[in-house]
């Protein structure tokens, strides 16, 4: 006798956009140019440094987890017959059923503020998606999207507490979001940058395809004037993020600093050239003016 299936699909206009992409990043790593200097005696929070530690033992035991996998997958190539005496078995023709559903109201509701949200964060109106998620979240507090989508607004509105303080919510329910994860890691460096070095280096060790968290690391160096280990970690982020212009733009001024004026002017002029460079915080005029004051 036939087998018959049915699959519901709900339709729902659900905004790609409101999925935390990488898109999503603010600052990178900060330019290196003269501007507001961080406290290099400052220490991390207690609660910083709780966040630090779950970021390192969720992503060691998901390193764990991946590992066991791969072994499983070695070992089942290497001996791949499977017997299924014992198992039940489906005989006859199988059919499927699809249904279509429309998403209830509540749900559409949701997605209508998750589309009002974004596009106030597209448009910098940052108090009005602020207004969005927290209506959002007065109906579920663990929503994750608006969770982060909260930490993006208040960050870009320069309050680094609040910011904090939903990227950490965010972190605590959902431990693998990584835009969470790396902006958070972004405001540690700010917060400490000595004591953070120490701790970003830790995460490293089982992050070490994280290329923020590595920029991050390189910038760290940088504040400490270590400009061989900076350029080392920024070198290993670019390998994983090609042709980031923020990276370049960090690299160039580092080799700035050293004295490499023939390198750092290579990636100047080549930066000139790039189209997406006014979008990413760098200004054409940044790098004409350093290209000036070498000299050239």
């Amino acid at each position: 006798m036939g087998k018959k299936l049915i699959i519901i699909l709900y339709i729902a206009l659900f905004p790609s956009a409101v999925v935390a992409k990488e898109a999503d990043l603010l600052n990178v790593i900060p330019n290196m140019k003269d501007g507001q200097e961080e406290d290099m005696d400052g220490r991390l929070s207690k609660k910083s440094k709780k966040i630090l530690n779950q970021i390192y033992r969720e992503q060691k035991r998901r390193n764990k987890e991946n590992s066991k996998k791969v072994r499983y997958n070695i070992d089942h190539m290497s001996n791949p017959t499977v017997n299924l005496d014992g198992y039940d078995t489906i005989s006859g023709e199988g059919r499927f059923d699809i249904k279509i559903k429309k998403p209830g109201r509540k749900l559409e509701k949701k997605y209508s503020l998750y589309n009002k949200a974004y596009n106030s964060m597209l448009d910098a109106q940052y108090e009005v998606a602020i207004f969005y998620y927290e209506t959002i979240l007065k109906k579920n507090y663990k929503d994750e999207y608006a969770l982060v989508g909260l930490a993006l607004a208040y960050h870009h509105l320069g309050d680094i507490m609040l910011a904090k303080k939903f990227y950490s919510k965010a972190i605590d329910y959902y431990p693998n979001n990584l835009v969470a994860i790396n902006n958070f890691l972004i405001l540690i460096g700010k917060e400490s940058p000595k004591e953070s070095l120490d701790e970003l280096l830790k995460v490293d060790k089982v992050f070490s395809n994280n290329h923020v968290l590595k920029a991050q690391i390189s910038y760290l160096y940088a504040k400490q004037e270590k400009f061989e280990d900076s350029i080392k970690y920024i070198d290993e982020a670019l390998a994983v993020s090609k042709n980031n212009a923020i990276y370049l733009y960090n690299k160039a001024v580092v080799l700035d600093y050293q004295g490499e004026n023939i390198e750092a002017r290579k990636i100047y002029k080549y930066l000139l050239n790039l189209k997406s460079v006014e979008t990413v915080g760098i200004s054409t005029d940044q790098i004409k003016s350093r290209l000036d004051n070498m000299g050239t």
